[in-house]
């Protein structure tokens, strides 16, 4: 089991090459927002110098310097659909807006935002795409960027605080049971972990052994260190979310996420939680490694996952 004594934990601070608990110095994460505008494009025609609304300027329908168009591409110059826009004026409701120009239903300038239709550079649009530094608003509609959120579970993750623990009242008084409001945890790994060369990595400050047992996911007789070696996907945290519940991490800095069963406690709320001000996962170093390309973590270093418990039936492993 993940021990929750202060000695322990200690350990895991402080095994940053042993246990994968990295730095000790507590630092936050932030997140590069790129995204991704859409391609220019013209449906309509040059723009007029002097154009305006439905008619022609001087050569039919088009766009000004840095419009976009209603069908939800921004980029340098896209086309409204039907009528024309000048260098600075804007259309009405399907047509071509200018260099600041905006229309109701159609297209947006460079820092415009139009309702249903593309984004500029820093604007957002409500289902369309998303620029450099926009969301979309849901899963069905336009891109995000590269730290965007879909279904909201990510907006704003990047920015969140962490809820530290206010009480440590689990079983024996050194866990907690308080769920973070916003399901921001920082991250760390602990347990057993098979090897690339078949060996049995065995983790000095942990048993291997889980405190809620294996509940049906290894066989009885097997010993623990076999056990968790060979199930990979599983977590602490069984006194907030109960044993053998499983959980979806997602990291929302690169779109991955693990579903992972809790078969042990931890970790310990006074000397790590309350100690580094967020609440921590213990995970499987399998799932540290997947969720985070390669690296692992320790909890003082505040790598964030957002965790949600999910039904008993889903499968483990990578989504």
């Amino acid at each position: 089991m993940r021990a929750p004594a202060i000695l322990v934990v200690v350990t895991w601070l402080t095994l940053p090459v042993a246990c994968g608990g990295g730095t000790d110095e507590a630092t936050g994460i932030t997140i590069e927002q790129t995204g991704g505008a859409g391609a220019s494009g013209a449906s309509g025609g040059g723009a007029g110098k002097a154009g305006t609304g439905g008619g022609a300027g001087n050569a039919g329908g088009g766009v000004g310097k840095a419009g976009a168009s209603s069908a939800g591409a921004a980029g340098a110059g896209a086309a409204g659909a039907a009528g024309a826009a000048g260098k600075a004026g804007a259309s009405g409701g399907a047509g071509a807006a200018g260099k600041a120009g905006a229309s109701g239903a159609g297209a947006a300038g460079k820092a415009g935002a139009s309702g249903a239709g593309a984004a500029g550079k820093a604007g957002a649009g409500g289902a369309g795409a998303a620029g450099k530094a926009g969301a979309g608003g849901g899963t069905g509609g336009g891109a995000a960027g590269k730290a965007g959120a879909s279904g909201g579970l990510c907006a704003g993750v990047e920015s969140a605080p962490f809820d530290p623990p206010g009480v440590c009242d689990g079983p024996s008084g050194q866990t907690s049971k308080e769920v973070p409001s916003n399901g921001v945890y920082s991250t760390s790994w602990f347990g057993c972990y098979r090897k690339s060369d078949g060996s049995i990595y065995k983790d000095p400050g942990d048993n291997c052994e889980f405190a809620c047992g294996p509940k049906g996911h290894c066989p009885a007789s097997q010993p623990g260190p076999e056990c968790e070696a060979t199930l990979k996907w599983f977590s602490a945290d069984a006194d907030r979310y109960g044993c053998g519940a499983k959980l979806r991490l997602t990291n929302c800095a690169n779109g991955k996420r693990v579903i992972l069963v809790a078969l042990d406690r931890g970790p310990n709320c006074t000397s790590v939680e309350k100690k580094v001000g967020a609440p921590v996962l213990d995970m499987s170093h399998d799932a540290m490694v997947y969720l985070f390309d390669g690296a692992t973590y320790g909890g003082n270093e505040k790598k964030r996952v957002v965790v949600e418990e999910v039904d008993a039936a889903t499968p483990l492993g990578p989504e």
